[in-house]
């Protein structure tokens, strides 16, 4: 039998979340990221560009590609483009508002370079943080109804959107992100893992078995 001349080949990428670099510009972010030699970015608008006053309606294709440019420019992707609103905002209004810049996100997402947009799944009340408000079938079923809305949207552009599930959103468990991605269907869903994200006082000694 002949002998396989195949070489298996692992590559990691790493990177940083772009807004754990503080106060940087447009400018100065590509280059520090290079700087530390990691190659991607999980970019987050309005945390690492305030000034920018990013809202429904502010994003262009000229715009995203002109941010675009300087991570290029530094061979730094941009990975993951943050867009993290709550989806579920008990506003239905404001919702609305929320769910619209989610889309405008995904709508010009490939001319950032990206072609991932990430969220949470937000909180069932208006203050975001812990509440076992958020572990109800109601809740999931909000969270149903919103991502099946963004990932339709995502399917006309070709690019994904990513869950991150954790224990302070609806979306709190691998059970329940697993449910979800079968309630929704589609092989624009995918998964933002984030391992702290699904660990609590209670349950960190288990952290093997929630991982796997």
């Amino acid at each position: 039998m002949a002998k396989s001349n195949c070489v298996e080949v692992h590559f990691m990428n790493l990177g940083i979340r772009a807004h754990d670099l503080i106060g940087l510009s447009l400018e100065r972010l590509p280059e520090e990221v290079s700087k530390l030699g990691l190659s991607s970015v999980q970019l987050a608008l309005s945390k690492s560009f305030p000034e920018l006053h990013i809202k429904n309606g502010s994003l262009t294709p000229g715009l995203a590609n002109y941010i675009g440019s300087h991570f290029r420019n530094h061979n730094i992707q941009i990975a993951v483009l943050g867009c993290y609103v709550n989806i579920i905002h008990p506003d239905l209004s404001e919702r609305r508002l929320l769910l619209e810049l989610f889309k405008e996100h995904l709508r010009y997402a490939r001319d950032f370079g990206c072609s991932i947009v990430a969220t949470e799944t937000g909180n069932v009340h208006e203050k975001m943080g812990y509440t076992t408000d958020n572990f109800t079938e109601e809740a999931y079923n909000e969270v149903v109804k919103s991502v099946s809305e963004l990932v339709e949207e995502a399917e006309k552009f070709g690019v994904i959107v990513g869950i991150e599930p954790g224990v302070n959103h609806p979306i709190y468990s691998p059970k329940v992100m697993r449910r979800l991605i079968d309630d929704v269907k589609s092989s624009n869903l995918q998964v933002i893992f984030d391992p702290a994200n699904l660990l609590t006082e209670e349950n960190y000694k288990s952290q093997k078995i929630i991982f796997e």
